[in-house]
C-alpha cells in the first residue's frame, strides 16, 4: 500500500508538472493572467 500510494503521488505530481510546463511554453502570458484572475 505504501509503495502504491507513493507511486500514485509521484505520477500525479509529474503529470501536474508536465501540464504546467506545457502551459508556460504554449501561453506564458496566459498562465499569469489566469493566476491573477484567481
Amino acid at each position: 500500500m505504501m509503495h502504491l500510494c507513493t507511486f500514485s503521488i509521484c505520477l500525479v505530481g509529474f503529470a501536474a508538472l508536465a501540464l504546467a510546463t506545457e502551459r508556460q511554453q504554449a501561453t506564458p502570458f496566459g498562465g499569469v493572467s489566469h493566476a491573477r484572475t484567481r
